[in-house]
């Protein structure tokens, strides 16, 4: 009778552990404070508390490329006038990347406050989008075209690679030549010149419909992908954005880092670009 007690009580307990070992998931991805709600809403989060330039709340990085990276970024906001933030989520669920970049830049006051001198790249790995948002003194210093050629051209080969870590550290060596005025385009190669000369009763109508064209692109705003944000229209033709550019990414080299200071109450005005991979 004993032994029958005992076999029926393990029995109990082996079910009870199984029980808790399926549920287990469940109750984890339900305490994910980044996790899409019923309504496919994504929390922004919480200023992290001790505060850091990198956050990788999508787990893609190593703790040794989360420490690489907070020490760069923490020596390039040291040595200049600009504060860098790398942010990281699953998904941004039913909110435009670009919304949700500015309500994190907002809530976390990237940059410090009167100089609004932040950028923010935030990477939406499920969703493989990306987006750079910039402090509002900065706009003129990192144009959209030029934060758009960034996230299409440094970060999609080695995103599609999975090499998260790689792809970010040359983003951000991009983001340092941006903001040191280092950035430059390379010029889209001249066509060559024709052995036939054309008169200039070729060229003006082609002229006066090529304008058109850009007035009517100019009044439909936006578009290539990059935002508009009020000011004037330029096409990536006149603005250099686009996908013509191309720059070199240097590795960079980097002291020890250290810790990091902690945001200012920096504000963005809105500029910046996204794109996905």
């Amino acid at each position: 009778m004993e032994n029958k007690v005992l076999s029926a009580f393990s029995l109990l307990v082996s079910k009870a552990v199984l029980l808790v070992l399926l549920l287990l998931p469940l109750g984890l991805a339900a305490q994910d404070p980044l996790a899409p709600d019923a309504n496919g809403i994504v929390a922004v989060p919480e200023l992290p508390n001790p505060q850091r330039l990198v956050n990788d709340y999508a787990g893609v990085l190593s703790d040794a490329e989360e420490q690489q990276l907070e020490a760069k970024l923490v020596d390039f906001d040291r040595g200049s006038t600009v504060q860098i933030a790398v942010v990281t989520v699953r998904t941004t669920g039913i909110s435009p990347i670009e919304d949700y970049a500015h309500a994190l830049f907002a809530k976390w006051g990237i940059g410090q406050k009167g100089k609004d001198n932040g950028l923010l790249l935030l990477v939406a790995i499920d969703d493989r989008k990306s987006d750079i948002e910039v402090g509002y003194k900065l706009e003129d210093v990192a144009p959209d075209a030029s934060c758009r050629q960034i996230l299409d051209d440094v970060l999609p080969p080695y995103f599609r690679q999975q090499q998260y870590y790689d792809g970010i550290n040359a983003a951000t060596d991009s983001l340092f030549k941006l903001a040191s005025g280092k950035y430059t385009y390379k010029a889209p190669a001249k066509a060559t010149k024709s052995s036939r000369s054309r008169g200039i009763g070729f060229w003006v109508p082609l002229i006066l419909i090529l304008l058109y064209i850009l007035s009517r692109f100019g009044k439909g705003g936006g578009g290539w992908g990059n935002r508009n944000r009020g000011g004037m229209f330029i096409p990536p033709i006149i603005g250099g954005g686009g996908h013509w550019g191309s720059f070199s990414s240097g590795s960079g080299s980097f002291g020890g880092g250290g810790s990091f200071g902690g945001f200012g109450g920096g504000s963005s005005g809105g500029g910046g670009a996204s794109g996905s991979w």
